[in-house]
């Protein structure tokens, strides 16, 4: 019995190791200029505490994760640079497969085009997957049935931090009969040409589980594709759904939660289909959690449908959208999770924006998008703006709007900057602010400029309805904020 802890503690004094790989490697791995050139290999070539780095290129190959780190040692499995290693699944069942291993970290890897799952992970643990993207699950419109971008299943203590998906799948990121695993800041988009009925995110006969920070927006499926009729259920879309128990060896789905989440313009209905179904949020078979700070907008039917009523509904909420507002209880998504617990750290700009733009092909950021979404309800910061660089917090300059949204008066304030002593000894304000307004266009308006007052009124009688941006600077400092206009 003494035997084998003496042989786990020799083996973890021997030194880690790095090893490479390249799709075009031909050497031993023991350096970026001798990269081995499969991942098979690379998988052989490594331990308990060792690296892995797959250098920049297209791998088609599977990455088979077929071996098991230990507690404080585990295999870790990385990207030279973020995105730039893809494992492209044409041809092969799983670019990403994984069967019970344990202690294994993924960090900066690119799957996708898979004929099945992309990250297929089952009966596995003490998994931290960061930095990591996927696409297109399902291969071909009319495979994309029951396949999902990141399946983790029959798991528990799997962490996944940091990671974004988009395109064909049932689900973009599913946790399926797990315990104590847990999601953080993730970016989720389904493919608008599904035609399985699908979510961003699915927490899926899973216990004490949880969900931080994620976005999903944009869940779709094509009514084109005749899919569906006659059973209602394969209709199911949501952002988010949370389901029960009644699934072969699966959890009982206690325990869970999910906070700080943002659904965007999720969920759809046919005509031939009750629109109770389609919703930012659906809950049913008897799922039971916890939710609190989530914004459920621009849904077909409802924010939240809940089908069992098992689960606590959040104190703070938005749900609905501009021309139909459900709920609002200021939710705070501006702050991030971690833990369960709401901290004081910012939340946006949200990390690896750019790289998520570029991948997801979209014309703005994920900063960009939601705040023009949830804008004026929300006002989403944007670090360039709001927050100058290398100004202490009491240097900074906000503004301040009152109505809003407004019709057609408006009161705009410039408060938090501080003034030299000397002039705030004389009473003195803000000298000389630049004050402008721009269209959602980005169109210059007017100029609201007051060389003498820190605040100033816009009677916006002559301009459209609409989203407006007012612009201020004052001495080096600037700060904006979006107005709605409404008639």
């Amino acid at each position: 019995m003494k035997i084998i802890p003496l042989l786990l503690l020799c083996f973890n004094l021997i030194p880690a190791s790095t090893r490479y790989v390249s799709p075009t490697g031909t050497g031993n791995g023991s350096s970026e200029s001798s990269p081995l050139g499969t991942l098979s290999a690379g998988m052989n070539a490594v331990g308990a505490g060792d690296t892995l780095v797959l250098l920049d290129g297209e791998y088609k190959q599977t990455l088979n994760l077929n071996k098991s780190g230990l507690p404080g040692s585990p295999i870790t499995i990385m990207a030279k640079n973020i995105g730039q290693a893809y494992i492209n699944g044409e041809g092969v069942r799983y670019p990403v497969s994984a069967w019970q291993t344990s202690y294994i970290n993924l960090d900066g890897l690119k799957a996708g085009n898979s004929h099945e799952h992309v990250y297929h992970i089952l009966y596995c643990d003490h998994y931290r997957i960061t930095r990591c993207s996927g696409f297109d699950a399902g291969g071909a419109l009319d495979d994309a049935a029951n396949f999902h971008i990141f399946e983790i299943a029959y798991s528990d203590s799997m962490l996944l931090e940091d990671v974004w998906g988009w395109g064909t799948g049932r689900y973009t990121c599913t946790f399926y009969g797990c315990h104590g695993c847990a999601i953080r800041r993730g970016v989720f988009r389904p493919g608008l040409y599904c035609r399985c009925p699908h979510a961003g995110l699915a927490i899926y006969c899973t216990d004490n589980s949880l969900a931080e920070n994620v976005v999903v927006f944009n869940a779709r499926v094509n009514p084109a594709s005749g899919y569906g009729a006659p059973n209602p259920w394969q209709l199911i879309v949501g952002g988010f759904v949370c389901e029960g128990h009644d699934c072969p060896n699966a959890k009982s789905s206690a325990g869970n939660r999910i906070y700080g989440c943002i659904g965007i313009d999720n969920g759809q209905h046919w005509d031939t289909v009750p629109r109770t179904q389609p919703a930012g949020c659906f809950i049913w078979n008897e799922y039971q959690g916890e939710f609190e700070d989530m914004v459920l907008w621009k849904n077909p039917d409802k924010g939240f449908a809940d089908f069992t009523h098992t689960s606590t509904m959040p104190v703070r909420s938005l749900e609905g959208d501009p021309g139909d507002i459900i709920t609002n209880t200021n939710p705070n998504v501006l702050k991030q999770y971690i833990d369960g617990q709401l901290t004081g750290t910012d939340l946006w700009p949200w990390p690896y924006e750019n790289i998520i733009q570029q991948d997801m092909d979209m014309s703005q950021t994920i900063t960009e998008y939601v705040r023009e979404q949830l804008t004026p309800f929300i006002i989403i910061p944007l670090s360039d703006v709001e927050n100058v660089s290398g100004k202490s917090r009491d240097q900074e300059i906000s503004l301040e709007a009152a109505p809003n949204p407004f019709n057609p008066v408006t009161n705009i304030t410039i408060t938090n900057f501080k003034l030299p002593a000397s002039l705030a000894k004389r009473g003195e304000r803000i000298m000389n602010p630049d004050i402008k307004v721009f269209n959602i266009k980005g169109e210059f308006v007017t100029d609201l400029s007051n060389s003498i007052r820190n605040s100033v009124t816009w009677d916006a009688s002559a301009f459209p309805a609409g989203l407006y941006i007012v612009q201020a600077r004052v001495d080096g400092r600037s700060a904006e904020k979006r107005l709605l206009l409404v008639k």
